[in-house]
């Protein structure tokens, strides 16, 4: 896989179509633990600290983006976040 940042999700659904055994965001969230794990943002829970094991949060959703944007966009620094297993599914079902 080549790096995928300069795609946009228009180019990213037909260069990465879905399979059953990957979802249609696969590879997007794969790039986003990269782009997390090569930052300097500590790996541990933005809302209580947790560090033992943390998941990489989209803050606006991947599907939320327009076919136009690019992955870049979709995983910015400013849209990525690390939130322990409570947290991440809490934020994935209970936002308003």
């Amino acid at each position: 896989m080549n790096d995928i940042q300069q795609l946009t999700i228009a180019e990213y659904r037909v260069k990465y179509p879905p399979t059953p055994s990957r979802g249609r965001w696969h590879f997007i969230r794969i790039n986003a633990r990269k782009v997390l794990a090569e930052s300097n943002i500590k790996k541990s829970c933005k809302v209580c600290g947790y560090s033992v094991h943390v998941e990489v949060c989209h803050i606006k959703s991947i599907s939320s983006f327009t076919e136009s944007d690019t992955i870049g966009q979709v995983n910015s620094l400013d849209n990525l976040v690390y939130l322990c297993p409570n947290h991440h599914w809490e934020y994935d079902h209970l936002k308003q």
